[in-house]
């Protein structure tokens, strides 16, 4: 824990951050999940967003479910979305106390965006606060990420049995697996990244223009 006490310091990502995700995204360790956080938000993969409107909390619940078609927000969902002639641009779950929704995917759309939000509301008086989570790692990324660490892994480990099996094998050439690794976990990382940023913006108008 002290390791990752000390990458938290860090200003930049590296390399070994980025594993440590891919090894931990899906841990149910329940010793994980407080560190987990810390290291996706230092590098906002996680994001939050909260939004003040003065509406009742039904009233906007309401008006969201009409936006907002029922669905899943996992991995695989509906595969033929894309050629649904809903208009609405979100699919999930919303209830009176909250939501979890994704943006839907389309046909041809070049920003395709995996992340995720869970929310809450909460009434006080006339003010409805919504806040919001955004994981910027959608459930379809977390698969992928936790293929190629037990790709890399399993490489890895047969690199190591040949090469003690047989003495003669040119070790220096398991280093090239170090930077097509790190290219592998870096797209996603970034493509996270720019998911969260991305969805901040889509919820802000989203949620004032029902509230008009």
């Amino acid at each position: 824990m002290e390791l990752f006490s000390a990458l938290r310091l860090s200003t930049r990502p590296n390399i070994i951050d980025i594993l440590y995700l891919g090894l931990t995204v899906t841990n149910k360790n329940p010793i994980l999940p407080a560190t987990m956080d810390n290291l996706l938000e230092k590098y906002k993969l996680i994001g939050y967003h909260t939004t003040e409107l003065e509406m009742d909390k039904m009233e906007f619940s309401k008006r969201l479910r009409k936006v907002v078609d029922e669905g899943s927000t996992g991995a695989i969902g509906n595969p033929f979305e894309a050629f649904s002639s809903s208009e609405n641009d979100f699919i999930g779950k919303v209830t009176s106390e909250g939501f979890e929704i994704r943006r839907r995917r389309k046909m041809f759309e070049p920003n395709f965006s995996m992340a995720y939000v869970t929310g809450k509301f909460v009434q006080n008086r006339d003010c409805l606060t919504i806040t919001s989570k955004i994981h910027g790692i959608g459930k379809s990324l977390k698969i992928f990420i936790i293929a190629i660490t037990g790709f890399y892994l399993l490489f890895a480990i047969m690199i190591l049995l040949v090469s003690t099996a047989n003495s003669d094998f040119p070790f220096y050439m398991a280093l090239f697996l170090i930077p097509h690794a790190a290219l592998m976990f870096w797209i996603p990382f970034f493509m996270a990244r720019y998911a969260v940023r991305r969805m901040k913006k889509e919820l802000e108008r989203e949620f004032h223009y029902l509230a008009r």
